[in-house]
């Protein structure tokens, strides 16, 4: 009997969970496609309440080639500070900046997502 696969999205959920307890508030997270992973975050030591978004995938280009090294390399980008990418950041309706997309529109935000970026900024301010 094979096991079943975890998600990406959960992958790196897990090493958020492992290596930056506290550093990450995940508001919304989903799979995009079976290689990429969507988080809706805040930072809580950010005074701004900034929403932030991210997408991020996996394949041999990413990291050690991995999904785990994918996915602790995924984690670190959530903890760290959006440095450059906030000047290129794309705002999306929901007022949410999503940060390193390039020349890429910002993914299609689950109804849940929204609903819980609406419950945070209601609570934040």
């Amino acid at each position: 009997m094979r096991t079943p696969e975890v998600s990406f999205v959960d992958l790196v959920r897990q090493e958020l969970e492992i290596a930056w307890t506290g550093a990450v508030h995940v508001l919304a997270q989903w799979d995009d496609t079976n290689d990429r992973a969507c988080f809706v975050y805040s930072k809580p030591a950010d005074p701004t309440h900034h929403v932030l978004g991210r997408v991020f995938a996996w394949g041999p280009h990413v990291a050690d080639g991995t999904r785990e090294g994918a996915a602790i390399a995924g984690a670190l980008a959530l903890a760290e500070p959006p440095g450059a990418l906030w000047e290129n950041a794309k705002v999306d309706r929901d007022g949410i900046r999503w940060l390193g997309l390039g020349d890429e529109a910002p993914p299609p935000v689950p109804r849940s997502c929204r609903e819980a970026v609406r419950s945070f900024k209601d609570s934040a301010f």
